[in-house]
């Protein structure tokens, strides 16, 4: 895991953003014109960011966007955690496929499970 860096300020969404300017005589000494172009080019480096091109329609596109705004984040970090979210869903689909493969290749006794009857607490209703 890498150290926080103390010059630069989290985002909403937990991403590290731009850098943050000193106060006092050093926010004098500190550069203006080159610093965005700079930090973009030293973040993109540094954490393998890569700028995709993404072709949507144009319902999709007011769908992310709407989406992207009721929850504060933009474009890429929607996509980002949509992305996440899929691949999260699709490794839970293939847990529960081998798990139903596993009880169709060796289904459940009957009795097997009858010990634990007796200890198990149903909710009352």
């Amino acid at each position: 895991m890498r150290a926080r860096n103390p010059s630069v300020a989290p985002f909403a969404d937990g991403e590290i953003g731009a850098p943050v300017r000193p106060a006092g005589p050093a926010r004098a000494a500190a550069p203006r014109a080159a610093a965005p172009l700079l930090w973009i080019t030293l973040w993109s480096r540094l954490h393998s960011v890569k700028t995709i091109q993404v072709v949507m329609d144009d319902k999709t596109l007011r769908v992310a966007d709407r989406e992207a705004r009721s929850a504060g984040l933009n474009r890429s970090a929607l996509i980002r955690r949509a992305v996440a979210f899929y691949s999260a869903k699709r490794a839970e689909a293939e847990l529960e496929a081998r798990h139903r493969a596993g009880y169709q290749r060796k289904p459940v006794a009957p009795g097997e499970f009858d010990a634990w009857d007796s200890v198990q607490a149903w909710p009352e209703k």
